[in-house]
């Protein structure tokens, strides 16, 4: 009997070895602190009476939460540079670098959800 290994493992094998260097993890690290502070109760409330929405927060075990927390803060954007908070700010440069890193996550995460299905 031989050994297949399962893609969409494999692929999400790859995408966290991927988010483990050291540009990527400082990045997510910065946005973890932005979503934390953002959760938090002032301005969770400002949040969802502007946007209907709230910050999530992603899982360090599955990467797929980093796609989707990445996502959720690119659609609050507009409104946490309204709040005017130092907690929830980025600089332009950054916020260019988390949609890219949505941007990249993308497909993975797409393509995960189809080899799960």
């Amino acid at each position: 009997m031989t050994h297949m290994r399962c893609a969409a493992h494999t692929l999400q094998l790859a995408i966290r070895d991927g988010l483990k260097v050291r540009h990527v993890a400082s990045l997510i690290s910065k946005i973890h602190q932005v979503v934390v502070a953002a959760r938090s109760p002032k301005i969770d409330a400002v949040l969802r009476r502007k946007t209907n929405k709230g910050a999530i927060l992603d899982q360090a075990t599955r990467w797929g939460s980093t796609y989707l927390m990445l996502e959720c803060l690119l659609e609050l954007k507009p409104a946490l540079i309204d709040i005017v908070h130092p907690d929830v700010s980025l600089p332009d440069a950054q916020w260019n670098e988390v949609k890219q890193l949505q941007g990249l996550l993308r497909h993975p995460f797409l393509t995960t959800k189809k080899l799960q299905a």
